[in-house]
C-alpha cells in the first residue's frame, strides 16, 4: 500500500570529483575516526561498524563531514553547475 501524498525522499549521494575518493562500508568494530571534527567539538568522532564513509589519501570521513565539506553533494545537477 502507498500513499502518493507523501514526497520521496532521494537519498542518492553524489561526489562531483570522484578520481581519488572511495566509498566503503565499515566492517568491524575496530575504533576509528571521521578525519574531521564536528563543528564545536574538540574530539574526532567514531565510526561506527555498518557506517558508509569515503576514504582520500588514507583519510577517512563521515558522510556527514563530507557533505559539510561539500566532498560529497545531494545536487543530481552539480555537474551543470561546476
Amino acid at each position: 500500500m502507498t500513499d502518493e501524498s507523501i514526497p520521496e525522499i532521494d537519498h542518492r549521494i553524489y561526489v562531483p570529483l570522484p578520481d581519488s575518493w572511495t566509498a566503503h562500508a565499515k566492517r568491524d568494530s575496530v575504533k576509528e575516526y571521521c578525519h574531521t571534527k564536528s563543528e564545536g567539538e574538540e574530539h574526532f568522532h567514531l565510526l561506527m561498524k555498518g557506517e558508509i564513509y569515503l576514504m582520500h589519501q588514507g583519510e577517512k570521513y563521515c558522510l556527514n563531514c563530507a557533505l559539510k565539506q561539500e566532498t560529497i553533494t545531494t545536487d543530481r545537477l552539480h555537474w551543470k553547475r561546476s
